[in-house]
Formats: structure tokens, sequence, C-alpha cells
């Protein structure tokens, strides 16, 4: 992970159960015949031995997550990733490896799971209570140790094999490792099967038996499939892509007397004369849920892009951990809604139903003075809004988990770079003096699945006005 997220090195898998660490090739690396080992190539460097290896990699290339000018700190450290080794891995084997079919069967696993959580729940009261990580707020080499071992502890699957729920201060840990560390992570969740969420699933799979039908994401919006423009649909996209779901696009039925929003029906008789939709929306973008088990839960059908991405939230994890900082995630999402609605009418100044093409000398003007007036004003407002966090690397509602917040702010930012960053409106964000913001940008569009969606031939361009 710290070799992906350095950009300095990548993961070679070795499959241990064909002996491949016995090889004569892996021998050359680690005489030993275990992992994990690493090679330097340019540097003339091999070795095994996790800790020795984190280590390395933070003195040759990244410094700061392990401060050798500040023995306390590594003293710290060090003690994190020995006591983690000593006190709590022995437990997590007989959950965690044990769940994997590494280790054998316990014959009390209820006692086995507990003495794994009350360890757990000693580590993180003496090392986790300072700050997000272990060296308080600021990423050390002892937290690339413990997530790589707590991160299965975390996941769904290995409650429903051995019945283990982490400690709730544990999976706030990791997942403010993975906010922070978006590339390295990336390996524990996808790899080619490789990726621990990914083996932990073939294991859960094999004890429920055949699959399991899966639950229908629908986007319903202007065009259709292939998506000709983000517009406001985007803002759901990005939710959807980020979690990896699938889900359709389409855009049939939508207007005209007898379509499926009403805003498009024509007049008021018209929408009052029928009412054949799951549920009645008004305008797109719409999302419909349709759950593989009904029964359970019954289909969703709505429009508003705020009221979609909550639910969204709550339904891809994507959810604000309390009720303070839902409230300043929903006021977040809403202003940045505001302000993409205030830069569309900028485009659109004699009437908001009329083409921008149809206004356009006036769309000009009006957006120009949008550009250097009211939007600035914005962008300072959710600059002070970042600068309330420990750094702009961090989810903007100030949690340790990313949440509909921050795909709302991010798209509005993205959409503020490309629609205004011209000689024509003053390069707008360019010369803006919004450093955390900057910052944020490039940090949340990091992120692996947005990356491998904006390089697909899913992510639709941008339609040229009114940031859509």
């Amino acid at each position: 992970m710290l070799a992906m997220e350095a950009g300095i090195g990548k993961m070679q898998p070795v499959d241990v159960m064909s002996g491949a660490h016995k090889q004569e090739s892996f021998l050359a690396i680690n005489p030993y015949g275990q992992v994990p080992a690493a090679e330097d190539a340019a540097a003339g460097v091999k070795l095994g031995e996790s800790h020795a290896i984190l280590r390395y990699l933070a003195n040759m290339y990244c410094p700061e997550l392990y401060p050798k000018e500040d023995p306390k700190a590594c003293a710290h450290i060090d003690w994190a990733m020995d006591s983690f080794a000593s006190y709590v891995y022995p437990a997590h084997v007989k959950v965690v490896y044990t769940a994997l079919g590494f280790a054998g069967i316990n014959e009390d696993q209820p006692a086995a799971n507990k003495a794994y959580a009350e360890a757990l729940r000693q580590w993180a009261s003496i090392f986790l209570s300072s700050g997000r990580f272990i060296n308080g707020n600021v990423l050390s080499i002892a937290d690339y140790k413990a997530v790589s071992f707590c991160f299965p502890a975390c996941e769904p699957a290995i409650t429903e094999l051995v019945g283990f729920n982490a400690p709730d201060i544990i999976k706030s840990y990791v997942a403010a490792f993975m906010t922070a560390v978006p590339t390295g992570s990336s390996i524990l969740t996808s790899a080619g099967g490789f990726s621990m969420r990914e083996f932990m699933a073939t294991k859960a799979q094999a004890g429920r038996g055949p699959p399991q039908p899966a639950d229908q994401w629908v986007l319903i919006y202007h065009g259709g499939s292939p998506a000709k423009f983000k517009g406001r649909a985007e803002f759901l996209r990005l939710m959807l892509e980020d979690a990896g779901v699938s889900y359709t696009l389409t855009g049939e039925d939508l207007y005209g007397p007898t379509g499926s929003m009403d805003a498009f029906r024509g007049t008021a008789d018209n929408v009052k004369a029928l009412d054949d939709v799951p549920f009645p929306v008004f305008f797109p973008p719409a999302l419909w849920h349709r759950p593989a088990k009904p029964a359970a839960q019954p289909e969703v059908y709505i429009n508003q892009v705020a009221a979609c991405m909550v639910y969204l939230g709550e339904k891809l994890g994507y959810t604000p951990a309390n009720a303070a900082e839902r409230a300043k995630a929903d006021c977040i999402t809403q202003n940045a809604l505001d302000l993409i609605s205030a830069g569309r009418l900028s485009f659109h100044p004699v009437k908001g139903t009329m083409s921008y093409n149809d206004q356009k000398a006036e769309g000009d003007a009006a957006s120009k003075e949008f550009a250097t007036a009211r939007l600035q004003m914005w962008l300072q407002h959710f600059e002070k809004v970042l600068k309330r966090n420990p750094s702009p690397a961090n989810p903007v509602a100030g949690g340790a988990n990313v949440t509909y917040a921050d795909f709302a702010l991010w798209h509005v930012l993205d959409a503020t770079k490309a629609q205004f960053d011209t000689e024509f409106y003053g390069l707008a964000w360019t010369s803006a003096e919004i450093p955390s913001l900057k910052a944020y940008h490039t940090w949340f569009g990091a992120r692996q699945s947005l990356k491998a969606y904006f390089s697909s031939e899913r992510c639709p361009p941008w339609a040229g006005d009114s940031m859509m």
C-alpha cells in the first residue's frame, strides 16, 4: 500500500498455495521463503519482514511517515507496530484466519471473537487516543501495518463467516485510513481477485450457496444511454461509480402527456390524469432502486438530487456518523446544489427554460459577471468550510468517512473548473485564492474508482455551457 500510494512500486501477488514463495526467483529476494518480501532494484535492496520493509520505504522515499528527527514519535510508531504483532495478532489469527481457512476451527468461536475485540479495543485505547491515526492526525508506517490487519476485521464477510463485529473505533480508523490513502488502500478492495475484500467475498459466497440476484439501480435522465452530457445526473453517477455498483441509464418516456415526469406533461390536467409510476416525480434526474428481495425492502423511485444522494449514501455506505455530522453534510450538499443552480441560471438570464443558444449574448454577459463576483463568494465560502478540517485531504463534513456531501462538493468544484477556468471568464478557478479547495479537488478526484470512471466510455463530456 505504501509503495502504491507513494508511486514508487506495486504489489506482485505470490501464490503461496502453489509454493511460489519457495521458488528460486522468490528465494533470491527473501531466502527465508516468507511473505512479504520487497525488492528495490534501483537501489539494489532486497529484504523481508513487514516492519523492515516499511521502515526502509519511509526512510528512502517517505520520511514523513517515520520522522527520524523525532525519536519520541518513532518510538511510539515502533511500539504500535510491535505491540500489534505481539498482543493483537494472536487473537486476529483465531478470527480472521479461521474465517479464511488459514487456521483451524476454534472450540469456542464466540469466545475467540470476544478476545479479539478486546485486544483491538485495548490497542486502540493506547494508540488511537490522540487523533485519527497512530501519530495523531498524521499518517505513519504503523498505520499501514495495522490497517492491513484491521481492514478484514471490519469487512461484512467476517461477520457472515464467524460472527465477528469489529469495535466502532477500529471501523472509524480503517475508514479514515482508506480516505487518506486512496491509491494505496485500493489494493485491499480490488486486485484482480487477489485483494482481501475479493478473497473474503469468495469465502462468504461459498458458504451461501448459489449467487443471489442483485439489486437493480436505474438512473433516469435526459438523453438516456450513453449519456450525452454530465448534467445533474452526474452527482448520482459519481456515487454509483465510486461504490462499484452496476446501474442502468435511461431517458425513455420522460416527456409528453403520458411521460414519467410531471414537469413535462404540459398541463395540470395531464398531471392529474395519470399516476402510473412507482412514486410521483416532477423532473429528472430520478433514481429507481429495485431491491432483489422486494418483500424485505420496497422499491424506491424518487427525484431531487439531494434526496437521491442521501438515499444512495444510506445504501452504499456514504452516510454521516451522527446527527451533527449529518447536519453539516446536508448543509454542504444543499449549498453545493445552490451554487450549480446559480451558475446554470447565469447562462439563462432571459428565461430559465430557454436554450442558452437562444440567449447567448445575454447569457455570456451574465455568466461572465457571475464568474467574477458571485462565484468567487461561493468559492471563498467553501474554502472556509474546508479549513475547519485538519487538512484538505479529509471528508468535507468533518467525519472519518466520505459522505454524499463530498460527491456534491467535488462535482461542483469540477464543474466550476471546467466551465469558468478560461480567458473569457478571467481564469476564475486558477486565479482564485482557494488553496484548500484546489487541494481537496485533487485529493478526492484521485479515488481509484472515480479515476477508472473518468477514463471510461461511461463518463460523458461537459455540455460546454451552464455548468452541465
